[in-house]
């Protein structure tokens, strides 16, 4: 996305997939929700202890929140399949679909939910803001949670350290700022510790980070080398004539999607005069339902990325569709066409079988 906006002479074709291109946001976003998790010695984080040594290994929670969302979204495009064909249709509110499994008043158990457990996942999935309630960006897609217990949740099972605090880390000490803070802790993923101030260089814990910072302006420095914000494109599409491809899984849970969408559409307007078929003769986004940060996923997330642009560029021939499979011990148990934004993927086979695996083939499924 860079190439396309910095250095549109570069490339007559790019294909550009889970796009990191609002960069700062993105990181420290990814810190502000692992604070969501680590905060008041881990109240609202969604492993639990169930042995008492002091170290959550459970993921019940997590299990629980996943099966909902998928309760209340899975079929809301006529098939269950565990997956959501379209998020930001499901209307989830965790302290609503999740009221029948509140914990006891001043309990917490591995079968149900806390009140600070139910405010850390409406956080999540409402997105960082500041502390006036601006949000910095949208959070999390119903349906991400699958890999949840990876990325967001600190337990046993990872070290107590989710990916997304990874990435983070450095990120706030090294890229965030136009001077950095400081250094990382010792064990920067132990609470315990106190920041040397004194230090030369000093210390500085992810934990220290204040959101505001990025209404502040902080990171403006930064985001002129990182970010690759910019919907103008008409060096690119206009004078280069050439095609961009974008693609982003709905259930990536490492970076959030629906911006890759708000993207989309502000290239529709800044480039396109708000004209969507122009834009589609040189811009497409695919958004695929259930594929993970790159690939993998519940849903279908396979395919050739770069055979679509090269039949658009060197042919003439704009994909209107991809045909995309997922795959269980490297064979295809399911197979969709992921259709050019604005058009879905309707299946159109056998009504009776559309919740049999055998009939989730491309050719059940048509673009509308």
């Amino acid at each position: 996305m860079m190439e396309a906006q910095r250095y549109p002479d570069d490339f007559d074709g790019i294909v550009a997939g889970a796009p990191v291109f609002d960069y700062q946001r993105l990181n420290a976003g990814h810190v502000w929700m692992a604070q969501r998790m680590f905060a008041n010695h881990f109240a609202g984080n969604l492993a639990f202890d169930r042995d008492g040594d002091g170290i959550p290994e459970s993921l019940t929670k997590w299990e629980m929140l996943r099966d909902a969302v998928l309760a209340k979204c899975d079929t809301a495009d006529g098939i269950r399949d565990r997956v959501i064909d379209d998020p930001p249709s499901c209307a989830f509110k965790p302290q609503v679909d999740l009221a029948d499994r509140k914990c006891p008043a001043g309990t917490d158990r591995d079968d149900c939910f806390t009140p600070a457990q139910l405010t850390a996942i409406a956080e999540i999935y409402r997105g960082p803001h500041d502390s006036k309630g601006k949000r910095i960006m949208k959070g999390m897609d119903l349906g991400s949670e699958w890999g949840w217990d990876r990325t967001m949740i600190p337990h046993r099972g990872n070290g107590m350290v989710p990916t997304k605090l990874i990435y983070g880390v450095d990120h706030i000490n090294y890229l965030f700022y136009k001077d950095s803070p400081g250094v990382p802790m010792p064990n920067p993923f132990d609470m315990s510790q106190t920041p040397d101030k004194r230090a030369n260089p000093p210390e500085y814990a992810w934990w220290e980070f204040n959101i505001d910072d990025v209404t502040a302006g902080a990171a403006a420095s930064m985001m002129a080398i990182t970010d690759a914000t910019d919907p103008r494109l008409s060096r690119f599409v206009n004078r280069k004539k050439g095609k961009l491809l974008l693609y982003h899984g709905w259930a990536d849970p490492e970076g959030q999607n629906e911006p890759t969408l708000d993207y989309y559409k502000a290239v529709v307007n800044a480039t396109f005069g708000g004209d969507l078929e122009t834009t589609r003769k040189s811009v497409r986004l695919f958004m695929a339902p259930g594929m993970g940060h790159c690939g993998g996923g519940p849903g279908c997330g396979e395919w050739d990325r770069l055979a679509p642009l090269v039949e658009w560029v060197e042919k003439g021939v704009a994909p209107d569709y991809v045909v995309a499979e997922h795959l269980t011990n490297r064979k295809v148990d399911n197979q969709r066409k992921v259709c050019a934004y604005p058009e879905r993927a309707v299946y159109v086979g056998p009504t009776d079988g559309r919740n049999d695996p055998v009939n989730w083939i491309e050719t059940n499924f048509a673009c509308r």
